[in-house]
């Protein structure tokens, strides 16, 4: 299961049981940003749902340098290579909609033919973007991995999704472009959220929204407990900007490592209220870092590609 059918009927059933049974609190719901809990207590700043999410640094000193400091740095070699990865799952989702929206509904083996064309070249073109954003140039056999790491993963998705369409049509039969197209590729990737209500950006990027309002988030490092936090940090600012509810959050981990095959884990969860509750109690924390131009200290131990490594 791959990208194409991100939410088990399993899971959906689940989310569906505790709705009914348990619900989210309305203060808990995003539209309520402007009473309670969830309005911002420190107006004018703007956070990522990352700063607030986000705990390799233990401490939240990297907030305190981000934001009191006004320190400015260039991402670390893994975080570009995160980068590209998350491009080029846009990049082929977006070149499967484009190939069939322009010629129509195409078989399986002709649709991948199609997205791996050049695909080398392309990849290569993501990576040389990227990597422009590094405060040093990377030794040439750094970039020759992250590519032919990138062509694997861009083949693999090529593969998963053309065979998603051989798969539905011929479950279906004939069926309009649309469908074939919303059920094999049920994906807007990178959708733009205004998170502003709630203390966030107003340029918040969710890496995929699922049909039924389900946020998914694309990680390429190793697993953390915080990065469910994201899930919620982007289903409130969802609902504080459409005004409508978001209950399931997926976190898939991508790794294009040496094996010959990318390897894909799926973590579905519930957006309840603990983890709600979670994410705004971080939000606070952070707001009070600022506000107070509190150094919260170093923390015993770094995460050693930290940004901010330096600085510590």
């Amino acid at each position: 299961m791959v990208l194409g059918e991100i939410v088990s009927p399993k899971f959906a059933k689940r989310v569906r049981v505790f709705m009914r049974e348990v619900g989210v609190s309305e203060e808990l719901r995003g539209w309520s940003w402007d009473s309670g809990i969830l309005s911002p207590p420190l107006k004018g700043v703007f956070l990522g749902v990352s700063d607030v999410a986000a705990r390799y640094c233990p401490t939240r000193r990297d907030v305190y340098l981000k934001y009191v400091e006004g320190v400015v740095v260039k991402p670390t070699l893994p975080m570009v290579e995160g980068r590209v990865y998350h491009d080029i799952i846009s990049g082929v989702v977006l070149g499967v909609k484009r190939c069939l929206y322009s010629s129509g509904l195409v078989a399986g083996f002709e649709l991948y033919g199609r997205l791996v064309e050049d695909c080398v070249g392309r990849v290569r073109g993501i990576v040389s973007r990227c990597v422009r954003l590094l405060e040093e140039e990377p030794c040439v056999e750094d970039v020759e991995r992250i590519v032919e790491r990138g062509v694997r993963l861009w083949r693999f998705l090529a593969l998963q999704f053309s065979a998603s369409v051989d798969r539905f049509v011929s479950t279906h039969g004939s069926l309009d472009l649309d469908s074939v197209v919303a059920e094999a590729v049920p994906h807007i990737v990178e959708y733009k959220v205004d998170g502003s209500p709630l203390g966030l950006s107003r340029e918040l990027s969710v890496d995929v929204l699922y049909p039924g309002y389900t946020v998914v988030e694309v990680k390429t490092g190793s697993r953390r407990d915080f990065h469910r936090l994201y899930l919620a940090g982007y289903a409130l600012a969802f609902e504080a900007d459409k005004e409508i509810p978001v209950n399931m959050g997926v976190l898939i981990y991508v790794r294009a490592g040496r094996s010959p095959t990318p390897f894909f884990k799926v973590e579905e969860y519930v957006l309840g209220d603990e983890l709600r509750r979670e994410f705004i109690e971080a939000r606070d924390e952070v707001f009070e870092i600022i506000e107070n131009e509190r150094d919260p200290g170093k923390p015993l131990k770094c995460y050693p590609y930290c940004p901010y490594y330096k600085y510590c």
